[in-house]
């Protein structure tokens, strides 16, 4: 890091980098039935994140007189969140949760929501996007892990329960000491990373309805 002061210490400050890593992280693995253990999980420490960043502050004497004495402080902090290690058992697919995914080189801040693809007009209900997979024949096949597999088409339903989650990157707010970036639901859902809650114009093109 650096510390500095500037102008007759009307400016002074601080700038540090940083890297740290986490290991042996807890994470409760599923039993076999077939085990005969009373219990359904246990803890195992298999997963590692890395954090990396930048914090800067900044001290600034505005007013400097001998009945008036004007302070400015401001803190700024960037990091970079990665999961560099899980149980090998997850796979690519990762640890999934109802609104989040954890999965290596991802973050902890992952979320795993439905896409929204807007309105039908012919009767006003939501729709949401929805992945089919084909084999190379063009029969349908349960997943992409069967092996048939070839192809994917994204639809729309109306069903939310048959709709598809996406992995839709994350979903940190900003935040500054008691202040933080809040949008409303409306335009939360229009704003997610990875394209959840699409915009009506961009969910009709090219696709049709399951």
């Amino acid at each position: 890091g650096v510390d500095f002061e500037l102008f007759n210490s009307r400016l002074s400050g601080s700038i540090e980098y940083y890297t740290r890593s986490t290991s042996d992280m807890l994470y409760f693995k599923d039993l076999a039935l077939s085990a005969g253990s009373t219990v359904a999980s246990y803890p195992v420490n298999v997963g590692s994140m890395r954090n990396n960043g930048i914090e800067v502050q900044l001290n600034g004497n505005i007013i400097r007189k001998r009945n008036l004495n004007w302070d400015v402080n401001l803190n700024f902090t960037h990091n970079k969140n990665k999961i560099t290690e899980l149980d090998p058992a997850l796979g690519e697919d990762g640890l999934k949760y109802s609104t989040s995914i954890l999965k290596v080189g991802g973050t902890v801040y992952q979320s795993y929501l439905y896409k929204y693809a807007g309105v039908d007009k012919t009767d006003g209900k939501a729709t949401w996007l929805k992945e089919v997979y084909y084999d190379k024949d063009g029969n349908k096949v349960s997943s992409k892990k069967d092996k048939d597999y070839s192809y994917t088409e994204i639809v729309t339903t109306k069903d939310v329960s048959a709709a598809t989650k996406f992995d839709c990157g994350t979903t940190l707010l900003l935040l500054y000491r008691r202040f933080r970036t809040l949008r409303s639901p409306r335009r939360l859902r229009k704003s997610l990373p990875g394209g959840c809650f699409q915009r009506r114009a961009q969910a009709r093109q090219g696709r049709h309805h399951a």
